[in-house]
Order: structure tokens, then sequence, then C-alpha cells
């Protein structure tokens, strides 16, 4: 799967990592955040497989749920000069 974010919105300081207790994030097409735990239920992710889905992360503001969705505020749009390509391969289906 391929998704495209707005470049110059991140800090430069990306990391990947499973979810931790109390992380929020801003769905594209959303104002606000929502708890992971309850997008997670929104989304039908079953219990056993959300400890394994990866994120990531600007310091600590979830970017991408990788495999699922791009944050609203690190979307690309028609003002976006530089893009970050996300290209993931063999991801085992999560």
């Amino acid at each position: 799967s391929k998704k495209y974010l707005d470049y110059d919105l991140l800090s430069g300081e990306l990391l990947i990592r499973n979810k931790r207790d109390g992380d929020r994030f801003n769905p594209f097409g959303m104002k606000g955040t929502k708890k992971l735990k309850h997008y997670f239920i929104d989304k039908k992710v079953p219990s056993e497989l959300r400890n394994k889905v990866l994120l990531l992360v600007d310091k600590d503001e979830i970017v991408y749920i990788i495999n699922y969705d791009i944050a609203n505020n690190y979307k690309a749009s028609n003002r976006t000069k530089r893009y970050l390509n996300i290209i993931m391969e063999g991801n085992d289906g999560l």
C-alpha cells in the first residue's frame, strides 16, 4: 500500500512503534482526536491484532496507522510542495 504525507508538516523525528495506553489519533477527514482504542473499535480491528498494528509517529503524535489511515493534520493536499511517500510491503495482512 502507498500513502503520501506532507513532508513539511513533519518535525523529522519519525519513529515506528506499537500502540501505547492513552494514544490518540486525528483520523483523516475528522476534526479533533479520538482514542486509538475507539478508532480500532470503529474500524472493527480484532482486539488480538491491535497490539500488532504499527504506528508512524512524529515525536509523540500519530502520523499514520500503518495499513489504515493518515492523520488529518499530516495529509498531502494541493498546497503540498514536498511529499513523504510511504510504501509498505510484506506486512502479513495487518
